[in-house]
């Protein structure tokens, strides 16, 4: 197997190196021995490779220096966890430096109210949970080694482990980073305000196992303890049933916390190594567990057992004892250790399939095991699809060997044509980088190496690892004349979707520009032809949704192309009992909604005017609404998606599955983009079931003071909450409730005594006519241009992220901000999320807009000293000129103009939207342009 590793040569100035580095850190901290570096020479995967040395950094500015030496002397850098990876990500095949990062331990800040932690990388993620325990918190990634594995080592190869299916891998997790890039920079991105301003490089930085920098801080978001557990095994003849019951659970629209299987080898190991009293005909067991509020658990539980008891089922045991829960718990957690007693070399596969595909793959991969002649078992996430085979096999015997490779090989691909994926969550490391193109063709494979280059240009972070060959050069297309542009824009999408009368352009005008051509493309390679036509012409594109953002961030500089999504529209597929959906961009929110509903599913998005608003411009502006505290933001429901780049490239990016870590997740870089980055054609969404009922609950205040104090309230009570807004100018909290109609019924009620024992003037549950006035007016708040109460040119919408402890204190400030700038302003504020939004408005006297706009910078100002972000929904074009001259350069820049460099390589997608970052790059920094162009 050919691997792309730049440095080959084992190190040649050894003594000098150690002589450098013991000078940077104390001797005991440079590890040079035989004895000492073969501790370092492997992972808990096949894979190895020794290092010329070993080193224990204690601080950020230490880890700096070291890599700073190591790009001096062109040497590779490997930073090290607990060396607990699977794929052989912690190894150094190429020798070089490891920076092992274990003394970086410190935990920094427990932010109970907040719901934070901020980490060292070498903090264990056991040792998280123990301290935020005390404050009802916990950390929920738990990977089955989360007793010894650490938290950046979680980052590297975004784990999940068994809670994933209801809590999320590690990227729904992490908040924000700190990090050394290859070059010895510090970067920090993101906040404790769940707020980006920029590129979301923290979502390509988690799962890119030490490829593109080594993290030395981590910001993590907490969950809630759940009240209550209840842990239930079934045992089943046959693999078939146990699958088809662990999707039945989910399609009964019950969400467990996790759902886990064991095969009929994997009982047999247990039975046999810690003898767990499995029967002898026994072929599968499912373990699931269901968590919450105690009052809820009874009948969720009993629902599952109702749904496991089919033909097929040998018994169905359950309980809430932690002693008891324990005992179910046994075989499922001892099944990897108990294999050690067969004394051979083991591999993991870990592949991911869509769940509604288990009932066939998991046999078929036992018996390409059997006919290979090796030992096999499964242990797996059946709740996401998970799946772990586990082949035994002689690593002395080179038949057993290749017996392994051919079996492994096999597995992966029967995964990936089931539309899975080849790892969910151990990474491809150094074990399956030519697995990598079972995934994925050569265009998203060099839209990574692009994106390895930006942070790495000389491939030394981590090398090896991921990808095995360097990027190509992509050569730019020949420039046409004006006419043989027009002609080809024609026959790309045909001449009745290419307009150059004014009329039709003059109607999709933004920014005061006023495009020569407007361009309807109806399938995803149409649109990338177009854009690589206008990469080849130079021709700025504009890129038009629903038409309900128009006037959103900072304005245009350049839009010669209006590219309209509306035409990529429809279901494309709708996998029910995988709870996912693929539709094209152009899609209306409303109209996703309604197709799913028919399947009683609902897809837990929001946004103003769904009617209007499609589902590429919701994702591209990462817009979110109040169901964010109970679902999370936008990029926790993307799955996948296909993209067209701005030199005309079409790649598809992630897929159907929850759990994927194969490659870079460019999907989290090109969420909230503002299609600066590239157009998005598909995407694939995860659902959820929806709830039998929904109750809204109104509370009226005397003070926004007293409106936050009951938020707080109800936040640290166990009663599970779908939304929690409050309100300015009138003081009120609104909370939304969902479940069966009992438990939505008694979680209202308890929401009112709740609002009532805090000092709510009123508190009521709203009857299903007043909630259907109600929701449209918070979703809607502040609405699109066009539809204000004032003409857009007097009225202003912001979203605002702070930290959500921070809340209280930006709406304690907006009286200020209206008093001084004379104008009137309305606030709806997700008290648990941080996500703010403001209205302003102003009456059209003299001097009404600049009023506007240094309100807006007043107002961006405050939320950049509350360590938050401030993001134009909409608003006039002068005052979002102000608020971009205005608003900080973000950390990270650099990077982030290198990554529009790479993706959109002729700046020909919407030039100017994300304010620093665009044009910029290639007119203002040379070492930029430098850069920009090697990452070509």
């Amino acid at each position: 197997m050919s691997r792309f590793v730049p440095y080959r040569e084992r190190c040649p100035v050894r003594s000098e190196l150690n002589a450098e580095l013991t000078r940077l850190l104390e001797p005991g901290r440079v590890l040079t021995s035989p004895a000492e570096l073969a501790a370092y020479e492997y992972d808990a995967s096949p894979e190895s490779g020794r290092p010329d040395v070993v080193v224990l950094p204690e601080s950020v500015d230490e880890v700096v220096a070291v890599v700073r030496l190591a790009a001096r002397r062109g040497i590779p850098v490997v930073p090290r966890g607990a060396g607990t990876n699977l794929s052989g990500g912690s190894v150094a095949p190429a020798g070089g430096i490891v920076v092992h990062l274990s003394r970086m331990n410190e935990v920094y800040e427990i932010d109970a109210e907040g719901r934070r932690a901020v980490v060292g990388p070498g903090v264990v993620n056991h040792r998280v949970n123990a301290l935020a325990a005390p404050f009802g918190l916990h950390f929920a990634p738990d990977p089955s080694s989360y007793r010894a594995s650490t938290v950046g080592g979680n980052i590297a190869e975004n784990s999940g482990g068994i809670h994933a299916l209801k809590y999320g891998v590690t990227s729904h997790h992490v908040l924000g980073l700190e990090f050394v890039t290859p070059r010895g920079d510090v970067v920090r991105t993101g906040s404790k305000a769940d707020g980006l301003w920029g590129y979301d490089l923290t979502g390509l930085l988690v799962g890119a196992e030490g490829t593109l920098g080594i993290v030395t801080k981590a910001i993590l978001r907490l969950t809630p303890i759940p009240e209550g557990i209840e842990t239930i095994l079934a045992l089943y003849r046959e693999v078939g049933p146990a699958a088809e019951a662990a999707s039945d659970v989910i399609a009964q629209g019950i969400m467990p916390a996790a759902l886990e299987m064991m095969d009929r080898p994997s009982i047999d190991v247990v039975r046999e190594s810690v003898g767990v009293d499995y029967p002898h005909d026994a072929g599968a067991v499912l373990l699931i567990e269901v968590d919450g509020e105690e009052a809820t658990i009874a009948g969720q539980a009993e629902a599952v057992r109702a749904v496991c008891r089919r033909p097929g089922c040998l018994a169905v045991e359950s309980t809430r004892d932690p002693v008891q829960r324990d005992r179910l718990w046994l075989g499922r957690r001892v099944a990897y250790a108990a294999l050690a007693r067969f004394g051979k070399a083991m591999i993991v596969c870990d592949g991911t399939v869509p769940r509604d595909t288990l009932g066939t793959i998991v046999p078929e991969m036992e018996r390409v095991a059997s006919e290979l002649g090796l030992h096999y078992s499964n242990t797996f996430h059946a709740g996401d699809g998970n799946l772990h085979p586990k082949l035994l096999y002689d690593a002395d015997d080179p038949r057993s060997r290749i017996a392994m490779l051919t079996a492994s090989r096999r597995i992966l691909e029967m995964c990936v044509e089931a539309g899975g994926t080849i790892t969910g969550e151990h990474g491809v490391g150094s074990e399956k980088t030519a697995a990598l193109r079972l995934v994925f063709g050569p265009t998203e494979l060099e839209l990574m190496r692009r994106i390895r280059r930006v942070f790495d240009p000389e491939a030394r972070s981590n090398p090896g690892k991921v990808f095995d060959e360097p990027p190509m050069p992509r050569p730019k297309p020949p420039t046409r004349g004006l006419a043989e542009f027009v002609d080809q824009l024609r026959d790309i999408v045909g001449a009745e979707a290419v307009s150059g009368e004014y009329d039709i352009r003059a109607a999709h005008a933004m920014d005061g520009l006023v495009p020569s051509f407007v361009v309807w493309p109806s399938t995803p390679e149409q649109v990338a032809a177009v854009l690589g036509a206008c990469w080849a012409e130079g021709a700025a594109v504009g890129v038009a949704g629903g038409g309900t953002r128009r006037s959103c961030w900072a304005p245009l500089s350049a839009y010669d192309v209006c590219l309209s999504t509306g035409r990529l529209d429809g279901v494309i597929e709708h996998r029910s009992a995988n709870l996912s959906l693929s539709v094209g961009a152009g899609m209306t929110l409303a109209a996703a909604q309604d197709h799913v509903g028919a399947a009683c599913q609902r897809l837990p998005l929001a946004a103003s005017y769904p009617d209007f608003v499609s589902v590429g411009g919701l994702l591209a502006r990462r817009a979110s609404g109040p169901e964010e505290l109970r679902f999370g933001p936008v990029q926790h429901r993307v799955l996948g998606l296909r993209v067209a780049l701005g030199d005309g490239s079409l790649a598809r990016l992630g897929g159907r599955c929850m759990k994927n870590v194969a490659g870079y997740d460019v999907a989290k870089a090109i969420l909230g983009s503002c299609g600066t980055l590239g157009v998005i054609c598909e995407a694939t969404l995860a659902l959820q079931p929806a709830p039998e009922a929904a109750r809204w609950v109104q509370a009226e205040y005397a003070s926004m003071g007293g409106a936050f104090q009951s938020a707080r309230a109800l936040a640290r009570d166990a009663v599970e909450l779908w939304a929690l807004e409050v309100a300015y100018p009138r003081p009120a909290a609104y909370a939304l409730v969902c479940g069966t109609e009992e438990d939505a019924t008694r979680r209202a009620r308890r929401c009112v005594e709740l609002m009532e024992g805090s000092g709510a003037q009123s508190a009521s549950i709203l009857s299903q006519r007043e909630a259907a006035r109600l929701w449209p007016e918070l979703r809607d708040f502040p609405g699109p241009p066009g539809r204000p109460v004032l003409p857009p040119s007097h009225a202003a919408g912001l979203e605002v992220r702070v930290p959500p402890a921070a809340c209280p204190d930006l709406a304690a400030r907006l009286p200020e901000v209206e008093a001084r700038h004379r104008l009137e302003a309305g606030l709806l504020a997700g008290a648990g999320t941080g996500l703010v939004r403001v209205r302003l408005r102003c009456h059209g006297d003299a001097g009404s807009g600049s009023r506007l706009a240094a309100a807006v910078v007043a107002l961006s100002e405050l939320a950049a000293s509350l360590g938050g972000t401030l993001h134009v929904e909409w608003a006039p074009l002068d005052v979002r000129q102000a608020w971009r001259d205005a608003v900080p350069a973000p950390d990270g820049l650099a990077l982030m103009r290198w990554l529009k460099a790479a993706l959109d390589p002729g700046g020909v997608l919407n030039p100017g939207r994300m304010a620093w970052i665009g044009e910029r790059a290639d007119t203002s920094d040379e070492s930029v342009r430098g850069h920009a162009v090697r990452a070509r």
